[in-house]
């Protein structure tokens, strides 16, 4: 994966965020505060855990959605931030 920075000047300070959370947080919220396994337990459980967990091929594109495109991306500044350009 390629990675770069916009140079900053002399007296700017460059600073990140990094966020991580475990997909095993979102199944938890998602089987009702249970583990896959007691969720698993009956028919309807199971039944329910396909409907919840979809396919991996459907999950990433999901998320591949979430993420801004060249095109939208102005529109997406200026939502987040309010802005009106």
């Amino acid at each position: 994966m390629d990675h770069g920075n916009t140079p900053i000047g002399e007296g700017e300070t460059r600073l990140s965020i990094a966020q991580y959370a475990a997909g095993g947080l979102f199944r938890w919220v998602a089987y009702g505060f249970r583990s896959a396994k007691s969720f698993l337990k009956n028919a309807a459980g199971k039944r329910l855990k396909q409907q919840i967990d979809k396919g991996a091929n459907e999950r990433w594109k999901e998320g591949l959605a979430m993420f801004s495109t060249v095109g939208g991306l102005q529109a997406d500044v200026e939502e987040a931030f309010e802005l009106a350009v």
